[in-house]
């Protein structure tokens, strides 16, 4: 996030979309020309939340970008996007890593022991920033081991209280972006 001729877009925490507001000042900082790089890129990140007013708002400079601008819009799928605009995109699929190769980057690269290595690799599930993440953090696996034991304890639980953990968990998800990222990897962990 230092590149002068590199930014990303994202949901701002305290909100629950990205706003008219924030495209409009891209497309106009778009319109100028690079500072230092030959070329200006702009990456929408979870593009998916993005309000209907924006989406719409980059429609045309979608089709017609300014000369040297290169405009990136993430989605887990294109089925999130409004169609009007994946109509104007060229889709790049990302696939996950295979386990092995994480494997192998992560004692190679990061001198993880190699059944630490395939167990990182393993709950990534392909991601290798995850894994990379978790490899220089012990804090990533403990907290996940006191989730899981949180989810285990929550199938001998009473159906009060299981109603309550999911209350918690959506109370959680209609706060912010952190919040529910968070909420993501607890779904994603069960």
């Amino acid at each position: 996030n230092r590149h002068p001729d590199v930014r990303v877009i994202q949901m701002p925490d305290d909100k629950r979309e990205i706003g008219i507001d924030q495209i409009r000042t891209v497309l106009h900082e778009a319109s100028l020309k690079p500072y230092e790089a030959a070329w200006k890129a702009y990456i929408v990140r979870d593009a998916e939340t993005m309000s209907e007013e924006a989406a719409n708002c980059l429609l045309k400079t979608l089709e017609e970008p300014p000369p040297q601008v290169v405009l990136m819009l993430t989605a887990p799928t294109p089925e999130a996007l409004l169609p009007t605009l994946v109509s104007r995109c060229q889709p790049i699929p990302m696939h996950p890593l295979p386990i092995s190769q994480i494997e192998t980057a992560l004692q190679t690269q990061f001198g993880c022991d190699p059944q630490r290595a395939g167990l990182l690799a393993r709950l990534s599930i392909g991601h290798v920033g995850l894994a990379i993440q978790a490899a220089g953090n012990q804090t990533i696996l403990e907290g996940r081991q006191r989730l899981l034991d949180r989810l285990a304890g929550l199938s001998r639980a009473t159906r009060v209280d299981r109603m309550a953990f999911a209350a918690e968990q959506a109370q959680r998800y209609g706060k912010d972006m952190p919040e529910r990222e968070s909420v993501h990897a607890v779904l994603d962990l069960w």
